[in-house]
């Protein structure tokens, strides 16, 4: 029996240096393979985060545009309005004075008639 320890010792060795090599290895290759996808996994947070900022970017410019298109609008319809307002404006002391000279006139026609009246009344009243 000792011959056949002896014989095979060194075979036994071998296997569990072989077996204990091949666990580290294969864990160093695990270790290895883990890290590589945890790289991966990085750069992929890495590309969506930097994807996120370019639409975040993107939306923001968008935005300011719009807003500096409606700030233009606003001005231009302010302008319009004021525009409008004074026409209106001219309209309505044009449409006042043209009363006033109507009023005028006409209560000048009354004036002149009721004199005639009366003069015609003085001239005719006995009658």
């Amino acid at each position: 029996m000792k011959e056949f320890f002896q014989n095979y010792i060194v075979e036994g060795l071998m296997a569990i240096i072989g077996v204990v090599g091949g666990w580290l290895v294969g864990r160093t290759k695990s270790n290895a393979d883990t890290s590589a996808v945890l790289a991966v996994n990085k750069s992929l947070e890495a590309n969506a985060i930097e994807a996120m900022q370019r639409a975040y970017d993107i939306y923001i410019e968008h935005n300011n545009r719009k807003l500096a298109d409606f700030e233009k609008e606003i001005v231009k319809l302010k302008e319009e309005q004021e525009s409008v307002e004074k026409k209106w404006k001219q309209k309505y002391e044009n449409m006042s004075s043209e009363l006033a000279a109507l009023e005028k006139y006409w209560q000048t026609k009354y004036a002149n008639l009721k004199k005639e009246f009366d003069i015609y009344k003085k001239s005719n009243g006995n009658n």
